[in-house]
């Protein structure tokens, strides 16, 4: 079973360039990345294939809530939608999201 856990620290997120930065780095996107959030599903989807769950853990979800919450309403709604084009092809839910409140 292929499970890993990957943290973002949202205390630095104060906007979409940010935001895009830290996922394409931390999930190694591709350089052709579109830094939008369609293109965020398509790369996250292909990130997830051939692994039995993915848990993104969001640190200082508080303060992203409070300074972005366009952009955490936008990884809720697409983490959303990778799991349902997951459901969809016969598969699992796979990405696990997950916060830290501190």
């Amino acid at each position: 079973m292929k499970r890993e856990i990957f943290t973002i620290d949202a205390y630095d997120i104060l906007n979409w360039d940010v935001f895009h930065n830290e996922f394409a780095k931390k999930f190694d996107f591709p350089d052709y990345y579109g830094r939008n959030m369609d293109a965020w599903i398509d790369c996250m989807s292909d990130v997830c294939m051939g692994r039995d769950m993915l848990t993104i853990n969001i640190e200082n979800a508080k303060i992203l809530e409070k300074q972005a919450p366009d952009i955490l309403a936008a990884l809720n709604n697409c983490c959303s939608f990778v799991n349902y084009r997951f459901i969809i092809e016969g598969h699992e839910p796979i990405i696990c999201l997950s916060y830290s409140l501190a």
